[in-house]
């Protein structure tokens, strides 16, 4: 007894029993201490944090070698962000006049064809009333009037000649201004129809002597094979016929099966969100009101409190995505296991949940224990330790032993 006792200098049960309480208490507090420890360090080591902390205060040297005046004064974080926000204006303002000024262009242009298709069809107008001038004037020379007759006539032509000359002037000088005259293009695009008609033309007689030659030919067939193809032709009328009914059987069988899915997973969904919902807002709080389901009753978005809208999983943390994952997974087995009990087993799930969630978390899996054998692998146990009546295995220690 006084060798045992020796190192606590007393052999009073009293004070013994004080030491050993005193020792428990003070195991508790390490793990709590190393439990905190670990969450402060998420997941990394001391000398990972020296690292961070270095490279931090290089890229300090860099902004203070960039902006030397923050060395003499902190920089003004408004100031900055309404420099920001300026400056995000201005060239928000610049890329809409920008596109402005295309639409602008756009119009201008399209306004543009539709002048240069006017201007052509006053082109056309134009040459047909030069040509009906110059019939006119063919008549005029046979019409057996007198010469004076004729000049005044002729005055009056020219007069109205050199009046079309000028308006088709006008009209070339304006359409200079969009380039090339587009005439040779539609002669060769006519060029190209006109070839594509005969070859079409020339398939076509091609066509009509190929039937030709068939239907000499079908008197010709022996009656014993046209015997057999109509027997073949009936065998594989039945054979399509049932192939038919197996294929309307499939699709009777795979809609009844869909039709049934969509009822099952319509009654769970409720229950479901309902049962989430209450999990993850004792886990977040009040920030999320509503879980939507895709029709895998797969979690596929959220809605916030202060939205009625639904926003992507990708739009929250990776703690909270973490946190509503866990919520709908314990929303299906107390749901669709109402009465049995079942191995729910989570595989480090929670890696970017916060300490102080993490410890809801704890209360929601011990009254889960009550239900279902929870199963948790982790490559961080100590996160795990305050869990009641938990029993914990090293599985390489146990690997290492098989």
């Amino acid at each position: 007894m006084e060798e045992l006792t020796a190192p606590y200098r007393t052999n009073d049960l009293d004070a013994l029993q004080s030491l050993a309480e005193q020792r428990r208490a003070l195991e508790q507090e390490l793990r709590e201490l190393n439990i905190r420890l670990s969450t402060l360090l998420e997941g990394k080591t001391l000398e990972a944090w020296f690292e961070d902390r270095t490279q931090v205060k290089q890229q300090l040297q860099e902004l203070l070698a960039e902006f030397p005046q923050w060395q003499r004064a902190d920089p003004d974080a408004d100031a900055l962000k309404r420099q920001a926000e300026t400056l995000e204006r201005e060239f928000v303002e610049q890329v809409e006049s920008a596109e402005q000024e295309w639409q602008d262009f756009q119009e201008a242009f399209r306004q543009a064809q539709q002048t240069l298709i006017g201007h052509q069809q006053h082109i056309r107008t134009i040459e047909e009333r030069l040509t009906e001038v110059r019939s006119q004037l063919q008549a005029l020379r046979q019409d057996g009037l007198s010469d004076e007759e004729r000049r005044q006539q002729l005055r009056r032509v020219a007069m109205q000649a050199d009046a079309l000359r000028g308006q088709l002037a006008d009209i070339q000088q304006q359409l200079q201004q969009f380039g090339t005259d587009p005439r040779p293009t539609v002669a060769a695009l006519e060029q190209q129809i006109g070839k594509l008609a005969d070859e079409r033309q020339s398939r076509k007689q091609q066509v009509d002597q190929l039937y030709g030659a068939l239907e000499a030919l079908a008197p010709e067939a022996p009656y014993t094979a046209l015997t057999a193809l109509e027997e073949e032709i009936e065998q594989l009328g039945r054979r399509i016929e049932r192939e038919r009914l197996r294929a309307e059987a499939f699709r009777l069988l795979h809609q009844t099966v869909s039709q049934v899915r969509e009822e099952t997973l319509s009654s769970l969904t409720g229950p479901i969100e309902k049962e989430a919902v209450a999990t993850l807002q004792r886990i977040a709080g009040s920030k999320f009101q509503r879980v939507t389901f895709n029709e895998s009753l797969v979690p596929d978005g959220i809605v916030p409190q202060v939205d009625n809208r639904a926003i992507g999983l990708d739009q929250i943390s990776g703690g909270e995505q973490e946190q509503l994952y866990f919520a709908v997974r314990m929303a299906l087995a107390h749901v669709a296991f109402p009465n049995e009990r079942h191995l729910v087993v989570l595989d480090d799930v929670f890696t970017y949940t916060d300490a102080v969630r993490l410890a809801r978390i704890q209360t929601i899996l011990d009254e889960a224990a009550d239900r279902f054998q929870v199963v948790l692998l982790t490559c961080h146990p100590e996160r795990y330790f305050a869990l009641k009546d938990v029993k914990s295995f090293d599985l390489e220690k146990l690997a290492a032993t098989g």
